[in-house]
């Protein structure tokens, strides 16, 4: 029972006990909501793909992001992404026939205060959107997904 126990503690403490943001000032703001939609796509990608552990805590602006997909979510940290109004923050995807986001290894991936638009770039009788995925995960190691005050279109 005992190496039962402490296997299952080597497992899942890491899923249990996750370090969350406390305060909104924990979180990187540095993605400007000026530019064009493209380059504050590429920066809201770059901060995600950033060196584990630097960019955790992502806080966007109101403002359309759009995102050149694929967006690869590869890391040993969780990520925090929250928008400052889900009516006015867009995550776009440019290619609506490919995964908006996909989760390839994160302990937990969360979401808030967004709206995930992985068919806006279809036209209205287009059948492409068909099947379209805002969020895919692929990891073999377990992972949380929390997606809060949020939309999807």
């Amino acid at each position: 029972m005992r190496q039962f126990l402490a296997t299952f503690a080597l497992l899942f403490a890491p899923i249990l006990v996750q370090a969350r943001p406390t305060v909104y000032s924990q979180f990187d703001t540095t993605i400007s909501p000026g530019g064009t939609e493209t380059s504050r796509g590429a920066a809201f990608v770059a901060a995600i793909q950033a060196t584990p552990g630097t960019e955790t805590d992502i806080y966007l602006q109101e403002a359309v992001y759009l995102l050149d997909n694929p967006v690869v979510i590869d890391r040993t940290t969780p990520l925090f992404v929250h928008g400052i109004n889900r009516m006015g923050v867009f995550l776009v995807a440019m290619d609506p026939t490919l995964d908006m986001f996909r989760i390839d290894a994160a302990p937990l991936v969360n979401f808030a205060g967004v709206r995930f638009q992985p068919t806006k770039n279809t036209s209205p009788s287009s059948i492409t959107s068909v099947g379209s995925v805002a969020l895919r995960t692929v990891n073999t190691a377990p992972t949380i997904v929390e997606i809060q005050d949020s939309f999807l279109d």
